[in-house]
């Protein structure tokens, strides 16, 4: 159920978006305002998955080896969440909505390692 969850999440495709911009990044382009507006869907999906993941994690069946590479994924994620978010320009109005959204991504990326992280410990212990 964990990997049904994780593969098929849009926080995945998310992240693997904002990873197609990283081209932008090493030509020295900054994010256009379209752009911007393409990744707020994603964004918005990736915000609605999380939370999902958030209120269910609980009740996944408990398997240390795969809740570990989900932490460890979601930590790339994160990473790449917040490295795209550096090149948005909070003037541009897409950029600014898109940075919220992100920053929403952010919080829910760190609950979610967080709650995996306490069922390891309560399990472990």
């Amino acid at each position: 159920m964990l990997d049904a969850v994780y593969i098929d999440h849009q926080l995945h495709d998310f992240a693997k978006q904002l990873g197609r911009y990283d081209v932008h990044v090493k030509a020295g382009k900054p994010v256009s305002d379209v752009e911007a507006r393409e990744m707020i869907a994603h964004a918005n999906r990736a915000i609605f998955v999380l939370e999902g993941l958030i209120s269910i994690v609980d009740e996944l069946r408990y398997d240390r080896e795969k809740f570990e590479k989900l932490i460890m994924d979601l930590d790339d994620d994160y990473d790449l969440v917040r490295s795209f978010q550096e090149r948005l320009n909070p003037v541009i109005p897409s950029h600014k909505e898109l940075k919220e959204l992100s920053d929403r991504v952010l919080d829910g990326l760190i609950k979610a390692q967080n709650e995996l992280g306490l069922i390891i410990a309560t399990h472990e212990a």
